[in-house]
């Protein structure tokens, strides 16, 4: 009798595809949501990237002030420029933002590196290290989930440029 139940269920295939869907979905969506985190991550640092590069080279050659002439900028000015450029999920509390003038003048050369409300991008022919990073949260939180934490994603640039002007 046991050996005839066991042949009837080998046999029997109701069921099959529930079991093939209840044990490949976990790893489907497991897929899908890498794929939006990793979407996320490149969107996040092609972000940062056309936005660095837009401040350094306002802070390279200049901006335009109200009556026409073309000053240095402020950090302050650079801070509020790269929020600007940025897209809205980052806040001004996500981004930090440095920038290390090396004095053209000096010997050796002398560093300014606070980035305060007064502090600029130095003088024409000085150089300067813009730093820019973001960290944030994923968008998903699965890498988060996976990794056994809340791991923040950081994104962060790093460009040297000599004034001009």
């Amino acid at each position: 009798m046991i050996r005839r139940w066991l042949h009837r269920l080998r046999r029997n295939r109701r069921g099959a595809t529930a079991l093939e869907y209840a044990l490949l979905m976990p790893l489907l969506f497991g897929v899908i949501f890498v794929s939006i985190e990793i979407t996320f991550i490149l969107f996040a640092d092609a972000s940062l990237e056309s936005a660095a590069n837009n401040v350094t080279r306002a802070g390279r050659i200049g901006i335009t002030d109200s009556t026409g002439n073309v000053v240095r900028p402020s950090c302050a000015q650079l801070k509020n420029m790269m929020i600007a450029n940025l897209p809205g999920w980052v806040s001004s509390s996500d981004l930090e933002f440095n920038v290390t003038v090396y004095h053209a003048g000096d010997a050796p050369p002398s560093t300014t590196s606070q980035c305060s409300s007064t502090s600029g991008s130095g003088n024409p022919g000085d150089m300067a290290i813009y730093t820019f990073s973001v960290e944030r949260p994923g968008f998903t939180g699965f890498i988060g989930w996976v990794t056994g934490g809340s791991r923040l994603l950081r994104t962060s640039r790093s460009i040297l440029v000599q004034n001009e002007l």
